[in-house]
């Protein structure tokens, strides 16, 4: 959109000497994209979820399973709408063939007896294991020639690098010429890393360790290193499950989700942790250079019924195989423009994408590999580099044009020139690259557009995820029945089939569409519009709505103090400081601020950073767009949000079902805690740590205490102590009194990180027996 008449003309604009640029970054007090409306449908069956960040489906344990990877999971089914089912067999009717498998070490915790008792599915299937030892043995690799081993040694993170780049090659290599030694242990499994697992011992001594392979276009000698690590005792599962045992070894575990990811691999396409299908998972996606493709993680879990593998679906976005060649990937990015006649806008938008992407060429008679660092706004005619001259240590300045005519014979095309990524400067003619197959995008080259129809694309009703879940885990138990054989496993591949129960719902007031909302005050508002297209008559006309409406549900709005159009210019968001400065100056008892947003990047943030947390101002922002159509809901669902920020309550549970508890919820505090982690894409790196406590009786307010983690993607909140005191303060401060009993919801540790639990537990009863001697 291109922005017209961006001048304020009220004053409220006015510029300041001093100008300050917006954090990026919400306030963590508004309303956190609440101008993006979601659907509030349902969900329909089984294991349906919603929500940005997929979790694993597996029993709930108290501690959910966060996603490192920001690859959208396909777990989710609202039940309305084709939504990923595009990607699903038109002839499904019915959910697949299950199973109920018998309970081998039941829970310790009491099963429930309230409630109505429901058949459920889940993603999970049985894997059986059988008494086997499996020897663990870790290659490592150099160089041979002391003098490249002594240049490589000298930078570890080269050498890291380099050899985990190659390890999958040279590892081939090195069975290749240790047939007979590989042929008589008959199978083996290999991590893609380091680390090769067989069922026997192999005689490493008698082993050929040096060999000669060609990486990359060069000829290279290598020397390996191969040494047994441990013995892993798939015995000790069996022990855990009849009790002779307390614990199962976690390399146990591992092994297992190892053998199923090697056996899957040779029908999938592995990217990061996930398998995908690029055969028949793919379906096409807005850009027609890219393609969605299906997929799945893995990973097993200790359960009731034995050691089960749990699959869950994965949708992310792929190179699309139509392009073999950079040129031809470049010309689709391009919107089929001939990439000789780009602009340099356009280059960089296509260099956005390409970069990190993997190439070969073959010009010289071998075939070398590279990583695009950039795609340059020079011809090969026009950018030059220095050679030295015949073997001397002379340089003098070449064009790329010149040296492919010189040193290959070849004549090049006035394409755009590709950097690739190396210690020295090396550049390649576009037209002589071709693509590495099955790349796969991460999220910073996705667009909004793309990136809402990949959510579409990942998710399903309950119906299709399980028939998905089914034809991959029956692919895995068909794919190599004999390697798991030789490794004592087997699996069995249909999703398990139990039974839960549904409690009854406590009765909830202010929950309907037509029930008044329990409200504070009176309220002195203003309505700001920063786009000229939500002009003078739109405001008026939604600020004669917003009042009826409120008026409806109890929500006092007559008192709009201010209406106002001023215009915000995307190329200087430093004026949105200023809007607030004088709203603030000249509305100094404003309670709420209602603002039409037009779609400019940072925007939002800049508000919300601004208004919420630097003058303190409650904002509700609103899309231009959706203000413009206000859909049948959408006011409702918008002062819903509004009589939260003013301390409103917008539901409550009934007395009579809050005194039926067997604790006083009088004295009681609910606890939810959670980290938050940034994307790659974010300019803020540090993770955020929240702790949100009620301190009213019906639990709806709740004060929050926030930190900033000490270190990147850390989950273990180490200052829990000092926030749980934060929020005692503000419970003592309504009650006068502090809560004799606590009920903690804690998010994003998995079962594989109780140890994060246990620890933090510790703080919060180090800070209750301080506090209260009676807390528990």
């Amino acid at each position: 959109e291109r922005e017209r008449g961006s001048e304020p003309r009220t004053g409220y604009g006015d510029r300041r000497d001093e100008r300050e640029r917006g954090s990026g970054r919400g306030s963590g007090f508004g309303d956190r994209r609440d101008e993006r409306e979601r659907g509030s449908a349902r969900g329909s069956g089984y294991d349906d979820r919603r929500g940005e960040r997929e979790r694993g489906s597996e029993p709930r344990t108290g501690y959910g399973d966060r996603g490192a990877e920001r690859e959208r999971g396909s777990g989710r089914g609202t039940g309305y709408g084709p939504g990923g089912d595009r990607m699903a067999p038109r002839n499904v009717s019915s959910y697949p063939e299950t199973e109920e498998y018998p309970i081998v070490l039941p829970n310790k915790i009491e099963r429930g007896v309230k409630g109505r008792q429901i058949e459920l599915l889940a993603n999970y299937m049985r894997v059986n294991v059988q008494p086997t030892v499996v020897y663990q043995y870790n290659i490592d690799f150099n160089f041979k020639d002391d003098e490249e081993r002594a240049e490589i040694n000298a930078d570890n993170e080269r050498k890291q690098k380099y050899f985990a780049k190659n390890a999958q090659q040279l590892v081939n290599r090195f069975v290749e010429i240790n047939a007979q030694t590989f042929a008589e242990i008959e199978q083996f499994v290999y991590d893609n890393g380091k680390n090769i697992y067989t069922t026997r011992k192999m005689n490493v001594s008698e082993m050929t360790k040096n060999f000669d392979e060609i990486v990359r276009g060069q000829k290279k000698q290598f020397k390996a290193k191969l040494s047994n690590v441990q013995t892993i005792d798939l015995t000790g599962i069996m022990e855990f499950y009849e009790g002779r045992s307390s614990d199962v070894p976690r390399v146990a575990i591992n092994f297992l989700e190892l053998l199923i990811q090697n056996i899957a691999h040779h029908n999938y396409h592995q990217h990061r942790h996930n398998l995908y299908d690029v055969k028949s998972g793919v379906t096409k996606s807005p850009k027609n250079w890219m393609k969605f493709v299906q997929g799945f993680s893995t990973a097993v879990h200790l359960t009731e019924m034995g050691p089960s593998l749990n699959l869950h679906l994965k949708t992310s976005c792929m190179i699309s195989l139509e392009a073999e060649t950079l040129l031809q990937l470049v010309a689709m990015i391009s919107d089929g423009h001939d990439p000789q006649h780009l602009n340099a806008a356009e280059i960089e938008k296509v260099s956005k994408v390409i970069r990190g992407l993997e190439v070969f060429v073959d010009h010289t008679g071998h075939k070398s590999k590279f990583t695009v660092k950039a795609l340059l706004a020079r011809l090969p005619n026009e950018l030059t580099f220095m050679m030295k001259k015949n073997g001397t240590d002379e340089e003098t300045p070449v064009s790329v044009s010149e040296y492919f005519h010189m040193k290959y014979h070849i004549s090049v095309k006035e394409y755009p020139v590709v950097q690739m990524v190396g210690k020295r400067d090396l550049y390649m003619p576009l037209e002589l690259c071709f693509m590495i197959s099955k790349q796969f995008l991460n999220n910073s080259k996705m667009d909004p557009v793309v990136q809402n129809d990949l959510l579409r694309v990942a998710t399903h009703k309950p119906l299709i995820y399980f028939n998905h879940i089914s034809k991959f885990s029956h692919q895995i138990a068909d794919q190599n029945v004999e390697k798991m054989t030789h490794f004592g496993t087997d699996l069995s591949p249909k999703p398990v089939r139990f039974y839960g129960r549904v409690l009854d719902a406590p009765r909830v007031l202010g929950g309907g569409r037509s029930e008044r909302f329990a409200t504070v005050r009176s309220v002195r508002w203003a309505f700001f519009s920063f786009d000229e297209k939500f002009n003078e008559v739109d405001v008026d006309n939604i600020v004669s709505e917003l009042k009826v409406t409120g008026r409806r549900f109890g929500l006092d709005l007559s008192n709009c103090i201010c209406k106002q159009v001023t215009p915000i210019n995307q190329r200087n968001l430093d004026v949105v400081k200023n809007v607030f400065a004088n709203i603030l100056k000249r509305l100094p008892d404003i309670n709420l601020l209602f603002i039409a947003l037009p779609q400019i990047p940072y925007l939002y943030n800049t508000v919300k950073h601004f208004g919420d947390q630097h003058f303190g101002i409650a904002t509700q922002c609103m899309l231009v767009a959706k203000a413009k159509r206000r859909n049948r809901g959408y006011t409702e669902n918008i002062l819903l949000k509004v009589n939260g920020k003013l301390c409103g309550k917008n539901s409550f549970i009934e007395k009579e079902d809050l005194q039926s508890l067997s604790i006083d919820h009088k004295k009681t505090m609910a606890i939810g805690i959670d980290v938050n982690h940034p994307a790659d894409t974010e300019k803020v790196q540090s993770s955020i740590a929240c702790a949100i406590g009620s301190y009213d009786h019906e639990f709806t307010c709740y004060s929050t205490s926030v930190r900033v983690q000490k270190r990147e993607k850390e989950e273990m909140i180490s200052v829990l102590e000092e926030m749980m005191d934060e929020l005692l303060d503000e419970y003592q401060k309504y009650n006068k009194y502090l809560p004799e009993n606590f009920i903690i919801f804690r998010d994003g540790v998995s079962d594989g990180q109780f140890k994060y639990a246990e620890n933090e537990i510790s703080q919060i009863r180090a800070t209750i027996r301080r506090r209260t001697k009676i807390g528990k």
